[in-house]
């Protein structure tokens, strides 16, 4: 449980162009009544078993549980001078998800071709389970953004099953090396997939089917030394739907799953006591955003293109890496059929990141 947690800041309600000046380091945005508890759980077991020493069978299931419990504020600037309205969300949510995956592993010649297959089935489903009646409302006012609100909005909670979805695939690959030096690895995952969406009365709000959706892979790979390889692909993946929160005037609605597409040219390296990759990459995937009335709807697309670089010093008992240093140039929305929204960049999308662990 944490409690006295920081306060958000908006300027989605910002009269004018110019934002208030910055707090000063002394003051502080933390409410004791605030608070966000979150509990996560997950169980996994798994069998492997040789047939010999060119095939391998496995299967393994997973099991995570997330609970989480939170009471928020957000401060909605009105003005420069620092006025805001106090606005305050109190509700639960919970997630489950079963996934179980039977795979084989081996190798096969098909002439001077060696070939490393993979190939199997798998099942998931995941639940989402929403506060039937959670509070959001604005709680107070005030003059100065140093100063904050101490509401109290404790209430009870009663969960409802908002969605379930339940995904059924089978996959293959095929890596092909075609000499020492190159090789080409093919894939596909066929799914089938079902969603539904709830009301607090139970009753079924939204349902998406669809049976035989492929997702494809391809890759071309090129070893310049047994332990750095120079490769570029094309994946295509299938993302689940999301939940509308409670902001939007569509609160709960199950939206539909998402197609990404992913290119990326790279290079990685393994050895001894270091490795290292550095790539290019664009993904393209289904943009989400709020309409001029509030509604969280999917329309147009978003491109996401960049690079990034990592590397990672191993020693006997330390592990230190520099990992996804990354510049994410051009990420915008496009294509949208509701217009105004052409070649703007898309929110989130950050300039450089980086990371740094021992």
């Amino acid at each position: 449980m944490r409690r006295g947690i920081n306060t958000s800041i908006s300027p989605a309600n910002l009269t004018g162009t110019v934002l208030p000046t910055p707090l000063s380091g002394g003051s502080t945005l933390v409410t004791p009544d605030q608070h966000l508890n979150t509990n996560l759980q997950l169980y996994t077991a798994g069998l492997r078993y040789n047939i010999n020493p060119d095939w391998t069978v496995s299967a393994g299931y997973s099991f995570s549980k997330s609970t989480r419990y939170r009471n928020e504020s957000t401060f909605y600037l009105t003005d420069p001078a620092g006025d805001y309205n106090d606005t305050r969300f109190e509700g639960k949510e919970g997630h489950q998800m079963n996934a179980f995956q039977i795979m084989a592993e081996g190798f096969v010649k098909t002439g001077p071709l060696q070939h490393q297959l993979v190939f199997g089935v798998s099942y998931q489903k995941q639940t989402s389970d929403y506060t039937a009646n959670p509070f959001y409302d604005q709680i107070g006012t005030a003059t100065s953004i140093s100063r904050t609100s101490t509401a109290t909005t404790a209430r009870a909670s009663t969960l409802y099953r908002n969605a379930d979805i339940v995904q059924k695939a089978v996959f293959a690959s095929d890596t092909i090396a075609l000499t020492q030096r190159w090789s080409v690895l093919g894939g596909v995952r066929i799914t089938n997939y079902e969603q539904h969406g709830y009301g607090i009365d139970g009753e079924t709000l939204s349902t998406y089917s669809k049976n035989g959706g492929a997702t494809p892979s391809v890759a071309l790979l090129y070893k310049l030394t047994p332990g750095t390889t120079l490769y570029a692909s094309y994946v295509e993946s299938l993302e689940p739907g999301n939940v509308v929160s409670t902001t939007y005037a569509n609160s709960g609605a199950v939206l539909n799953p998402l197609r990404s597409k992913q290119y990326e040219v790279g290079v990685k390296t393994q050895n001894e006591r270091w490795s290292a990759t550095a790539a290019l990459f664009r993904i393209e995937r289904g943009a989400q955003y709020a309409n001029g009335d509030n509604v969280f709807v999917e329309d147009g697309e978003s491109v996401f293109q960049g690079a990034e670089a990592g590397t990672a010093r191993l020693e006997r008992r330390r592990r230190a890496d520099v990992n996804r240093d990354e510049v994410q140039k051009g990420f915008v929305l496009r294509r949208q059929s509701r217009g105004g929204r052409t070649g703007l960049r898309r929110g989130g999308a950050c300039e450089l990141r980086g990371a740094c662990r021992v």
